[in-house]
């Protein structure tokens, strides 16, 4: 018999949930417990509740979307037991006419399907796919929501710019059908396809890919057509996202991205392939970039206006050609300045930021992005671009209103490094303009800082341009109080010219900059102590110069103060700053025994402990990453503060995983549904591989003294790509400095790390690759040897896919080059199964060191398998023309390889020979005399 609800039950838990609308925290409590209490005793409680959730004769709402709500939040934690059921009745609420019900409907729906795999739900994609082409807006809208959200789940699965995924068979016959649905005529039917498309395009799965020139087209009739502000900032934020993480869809046949053909091509048909794209993007351009222009101009929304600096940004950075842009680039550049400028709204803004760092949006985001954009383009029009943008400052740099003012200078800052050059003639008077702003002095300025002329050359004399500097400096008139905001400006402004001013060798001009950066340093505004960490940073950048001309010890105090007293919110500036010493002047410290580097250190270990004892996870995390700095570059500088540091860290780690295992394998509390996060433990690993990194073997007491490998084991194989990401990096290290600690773990390491070579994770690949690789330089060979097959035909497999990323394919080729140099016989026995993809990848090895070691490998495999090897001569050939410079013992035993195989061939060589192709053999005789 089939069962039946008893309509006592359901009217009990019925009357428990309407309780739930009143506001007291007890009563609230009471219902919480009630509900525990119900689903531990109520056989089939999750029925219960998916009827009273679709029971569309309920008229309250509110009791029907809690059920929904407790039921999402009860499977999600106790597993699937009843799953089967409930999923008919689940269905019927996204056919609700109620929006609350359908919408709670859809996080239901997406959370069991992401939740349990179940992307083969056939009833869900029937459903989905005939109330997409229904008549009832409602049943359209609410599938596409639903759609939304199981996308969202898997982009967030998979991160951004994943590669070579796509997604369950049975939803890709629905990305047609969204597409089409993207230029619906109802409103919210375009903004809801859209915000589905926005998801994909997030992680990019191939069945999208392979419908790109209808996206492209459906997005460019979007562009000349919408009209619906929700539907336009959508939009442009899909057009964004392709720019940052997909750039080559603009491209009209963008298929030849994806496909090795074009491998096959010269380096001169190349280039004519890559010139007769960019020739092809103007049917794409024309109605592209006027729209992306006009949405950032200053009457947009701040929605498209902030979408439209981020695609700026990223089109810059892509290289995209300057001819199509040229004519808007004046009027850009004005849009760009005036979003630059503070507004009531963004200082209001700016000022939240510094109490709370999660402020990030709004007008002062607008003037961040606004600003990125500027440098961006700035890289790619250079004098072009100063020559509009010193129109606009002209006035500015004198103007009475500081806010004016500022922006100038901001502007002035953001060009520094791409426009170099073209502002050299200014800074003689730029330079004391600038330190006078800081230093609350008005003084004139020329009308050589902002005339768009060519003055006279600077003097290339060192003594004239100290002279001209000293004079400017000494221009001070008389005091006027300036805003904070416009001295930070100012002084984070004078940083980005740090190097022209060294270059000076003006030693009290110099003085005068060092010495008002530290005293800004300790700064009461919180502003001036972030632009004084900026310029820090830029000085400590400049290395050695910089180095000469203080007392180290001092900064080192000065540092240590500076993160004893500086504000929660201001203590990642001054991280930045001690992480930029450490990295700069690590070896510096090490060779010095008189510098009291504990004066730092002590205070960071002292802000770790309070950060862990806090646990607010952003501060742990701030804090590790500057103490990782030390440790990796400090070396046994950092040994007596090694044990306190690896306790801290591993108890952190420690807590945080078992915290998260028990939460994982237990009932969780039914309104949360949330796992403890694991974000600091991810930065624990860090810094524990940067420990290793730096007192190398000496870590070895703290390995085995500690449960570490366990754990190691069980983060390198959790779903938390980031966990997975950080853990492989720390193995890495034991591999290479802990081996004999780590020996009884590598059977099960060895298994996951083969099980990790899934090209959709390009971070966990790659370190991956490297764990195998260490653990193959010290693993005995014939061990190892069991591990290989699994291994290799991983490795084989990532270098035949499709790859939008070649950074995989190419760590794939060289991992295999390393296991030939550690495992020579087993990997030659198989050069068959992949001697043509690796020829190919190992030839776009850029690093010198690693293209050495492959073409080892090529020697061990051919003198292992001769015979084999013979059959890709040719390959072989192609491949050694792209080392043009081997080490003198390799390039003699490649050349051996050469002759020998010439001599096999005795009077058959010759017409062999001259089948090669007239390039290649006019490159082996250039290169190795052949």
């Amino acid at each position: 018999m089939s069962w039946q609800p008893e309509e006592n039950v359901l009217l009990e838990i019925y009357s428990v949930l309407q309780l739930g609308q009143e506001g007291s925290t007890e009563v609230q409590q009471q219902v919480y417990e009630q509900i525990e209490k119900f689903s531990k005793e109520i056989e089939y409680f999750n029925r219960y509740l998916a009827i009273i959730f679709v029971d569309s004769n309920i008229d309250n709402l509110f009791v029907r979307q809690l059920s929904g709500i407790i039921l999402k939040n009860n499977l999600i934690n106790n597993g699937e037991g009843d799953l089967g059921y409930l999923q008919e009745y689940i269905l019927f609420g996204l056919k609700s006419e109620e929006k609350i019900l359908r919408l709670t409907c859809s996080t239901l729906i997406a959370s069991v399907v992401t939740r349990f795999r179940l992307f083969s739900w056939k009833e869900l994609i029937n459903q989905l796919k005939e109330s997409l082409v229904c008549s009832n807006i409602n049943e359209v809208l609410s599938s596409l929501d639903c759609l939304q959200k199981i996308f969202q789940d898997l982009s967030f699965e998979f991160g951004a710019g994943a590669n070579n995924i796509d997604l369950p068979n049975d939803y890709q016959p629905l990305i047609p059908i969204v597409l089409e649905l993207m230029i619906d005529d109802n409103d919210m039917i375009r903004i809801s396809s859209l915000s589905c498309i926005k998801e994909l395009l997030v992680m990019m799965p191939d069945s999208l890919y392979n419908l790109s020139k209808n996206l492209i087209e459906t997005l460019l009739l979007l562009i000349e057509n919408e009209i619906n502000t929700s539907a336009l900032v959508l939009l442009s934020e899909s057009i964004s996202i392709i720019e940052d993480y997909h750039p080559y869809l603009f491209d009209l046949n963008h298929q030849s991205h994806q496909n090795n053909n074009k491998s096959n091509l010269s380096k001169e048909q190349q280039q004519q392939e890559e010139e007769r794209l960019k020739q092809q993007r103007g049917w794409i351009n024309e109605p592209l970039i006027p729209f992306m222009v006009n949405i950032i101009s200053p009457d947009s929304k701040l929605e498209l206006i902030l979408n439209g600096c981020m695609f700026w940004d990223s089109w810059s950075k892509n290289g995209r050609t300057r001819q199509q842009l040229r004519k808007y680039i004046p009027t850009m550049i004005g849009s760009l300045y005036h979003h630059m400028k503070y507004t009531d709204g963004s200082l209001l803004e700016r000022y939240s930021v510094v109490e709370d760092e999660s402020n990030e949006e709004g007008e002062y985001s607008v003037r961040k992005a606004a600003s990125s954009a500027l440098e961006s383009l700035s890289k790619r029009f250079g004098s072009e671009l100063l020559d509009n943008l010193l129109l606009l400052i002209k006035d500015s740099l004198k103007h009475e209103k500081w806010i004016e003012r500022e922006c100038a200078i901001l502007s002035i800052g953001q060009i520094s490094y791409y426009c170099y050059n073209e502002m050299l003639e200014y800074l003689p008077e730029l330079i004391p303009y600038l330190f006078e702003c800081v230093n609350s002095i008005s003084i004139n300025i020329s009308d050589n800082i902002y005339e768009n002329e060519k003055s006279k050359q600077i003097n290339n004399n060192n003594n004239n341009n100290n002279n001209n500097i000293n004079q400017n400096f000494n221009k001070n008139e008389e005091l006027k109080s300036e805003h904070p905001l416009l001295r930070s400006t100012a002084l984070w402004a004078i940083g980005r010219y740090i190097h022209w001013i060294l270059k000076q060798k003006d030693e009290q001009a110099i003085e005068q900059i060092y010495q008002i950066t530290i005293e800004c340093l300790f700064a009461q505004d919180p502003f001036l102590q972030i632009s004084a960490c900026s310029c820090l940073s830029e000085f400590i950048h400049e290395g050695s110069q910089f180095l000469s001309l203080i007392n180290v010890n001092l900064l080192i105090e000065t540092l240590g103060r500076a993160v004893l007293e500086y504000s929660a919110s201001n203590l990642k500036y001054i991280y930045s700053v001690i992480t930029n010493f450490f990295e700069s002047f690590g070896q510096t410290i090490i060779n010095n025994n008189e510098l009291q580097i504990s004066r730092l250190i002590e205070p960071l270990i002292n802000q770790l402990e309070k950060a862990i004892k806090s646990e607010i996870s952003t501060k742990i995390i701030k804090v590790f990453n500057v103490l990782s700095a030390a440790a990796a570059n400090l070396e046994d500088i950092f040994l007596d503060y090694s044990e306190i540091t690896f306790n801290y860290s591993f108890q952190l780690m420690e807590n945080i995983l078992i915290e998260y295992i028990k939460a994982s394998q237990s009932k969780e509390e039914i309104y949360s549904g949330v796992l403890p996060e694991k974000e600091p433990a991810i930065f624990a690993f860090n810094f524990l591989s940067c420990l290793i990194q730096g007192i190398k073997s000496k870590s070895a007491a703290l390995i085995e003294n500690s449960d570490l490998l366990n754990y190691v084991e069980f983060a390198i194989s959790d779903f938390n790509e980031d966990l997975r990401e950080s853990s492989t990096l720390l193995l890495s290290q034991l591999s290479i400095h802990c081996f004999d600690q780590i020996m009884e773990y590598l059977p099960n390491y060895l298994t996951i790390l083969t099980q990790n070579l899934h090209s959709a994770f390009e971070s966990i690949f790659i370190n991956s690759c490297n764990c195998i690789i260490e653990i193959s330089n010290s693993m005995d060979s014939n061990e190892m040897e069991k591990y290989l097959p699994n291994i290799l035909k991983k490795l084989i497999n990532s270098m035949f896919e499709k790859h939008v990323n070649k950074r995989i394919p190419i760590m794939a080729a060289i991992t295999i080059s390393h296991l030939a140099l550690s495992n020579p016989q087993f990997i030659s026995q198989h050069f068959e199964s992949f001697a043509e993809p690796w020829f190919y990848w190992i030839t776009r090895i850029n690093e010198t060191s690693e293209l050495d070691n492959s073409f080892r490998a090529v020697c061990n495999i051919a003198t292992s398998n001769p015979n084999v090897f013979s059959n890709y001569f040719l390959e072989f050939c192609q491949a050694l023309v792209y080392h043009k410079n081997p080490e003198k013992e390799l390039k003699n035993a490649l050349i051996k390889i050469f002759l020998d195989f010439k001599n096999s061939l005795q009077n058959e060589w010759f017409q062999y020979y001259q089948s090669f192709p007239e390039k290649l053999r006019n490159q082996l005789k250039s290169l190795y005399n052949f």
